[in-house]
């Protein structure tokens, strides 16, 4: 193979290689984004359960509200009984005594369980903050790694830049410009699609398309040519 388009071809891997890096470091800010989310959602799962544990102790202290004010409704009546001489008058107090005493059970009862359901949601809170503080760990190490990835590939572009160059002042300059204008017109957001391509059998390998007879001569007796249909620089592989 010619060392012209052998030139080219090892231009042409740098500049895929200088893509990818630069797709990596494209890449950073949204992984960043996506790791701080998972940050955001083990914030929020701690938000609820602490929410739900003081929703949780604010039932329980209305019950033991509740269950005071009946306590002290019963005191009340039976500080009036001494008092009662008929017998009708004494017995419904006695029937409202057993009904707040009724209503204190079932505020009791709710209560306990008020009390089951605070056992299980301290033990959520306490799951979901060392959920969050695991996480914090990981969310830490994943950013430093991020930052590492986007400095270790700025670096690598650097120097795969400095190589690319030094293949390019041996290389025609109008060979070169051409490359240059097909890349930039092929590629385009983040697919890389190559200027220089093989000649497969009868075919182009940029649009696959069968070349004339006039372009496959040509390639015999140079080096490379370009193709009449999609204008990618062809050489015989």
């Amino acid at each position: 193979m010619d060392r012209t388009i052998e030139q080219l071809l090892e231009i042409q891997d740098k500049d895929i290689r200088i893509f990818n890096l630069k797709m990596q470091i494209e890449s950073v800010p949204e992984e960043k984004e996506k790791v701080k989310h998972l940050m955001s959602e083990a914030e929020d799962a701690v938000t609820v359960a602490k929410s739900n544990y003081l929703e949780i102790e604010k039932n329980i202290k209305e019950e033991e509200i509740e269950i005071a004010s009946l306590k002290e409704k019963i005191l009340n009546l039976q500080g009036k009984s001494a008092s009662i001489k008929k017998n009708d008058e004494y017995k419904a107090l006695l029937k409202e005594i057993k009904q707040f005493n009724e209503k204190i059970e079932l505020h009791e009862d709710k209560q306990l369980v008020f009390w089951e359901k605070l056992e299980k949601s301290k033990k959520s809170r306490e799951k979901a903050t060392k959920t969050l503080d695991s996480t914090k760990g990981r969310i830490e190490n994943s950013l430093k790694d991020l930052d590492t990835r986007n400095e270790n590939c700025n670096m690598q572009i650097k120097k795969v830049r400095e190589v690319r160059k030094s293949l390019t002042e041996s290389l025609p300059t109008e060979l070169f410009n051409n490359y240059q204008r097909l890349l930039k017109r092929r590629s385009s957001g983040k697919i890389f699609i190559k200027a220089v391509v093989p000649l497969q059998g009868e075919n182009c390998g940029g649009c696959f398309l069968k070349v004339t007879p006039q372009i496959k001569s040509s390639l015999r007796k140079s080096s490379f040519g370009q193709c009449e249909n999609c204008g990618v620089i062809l050489y015989l592989p």
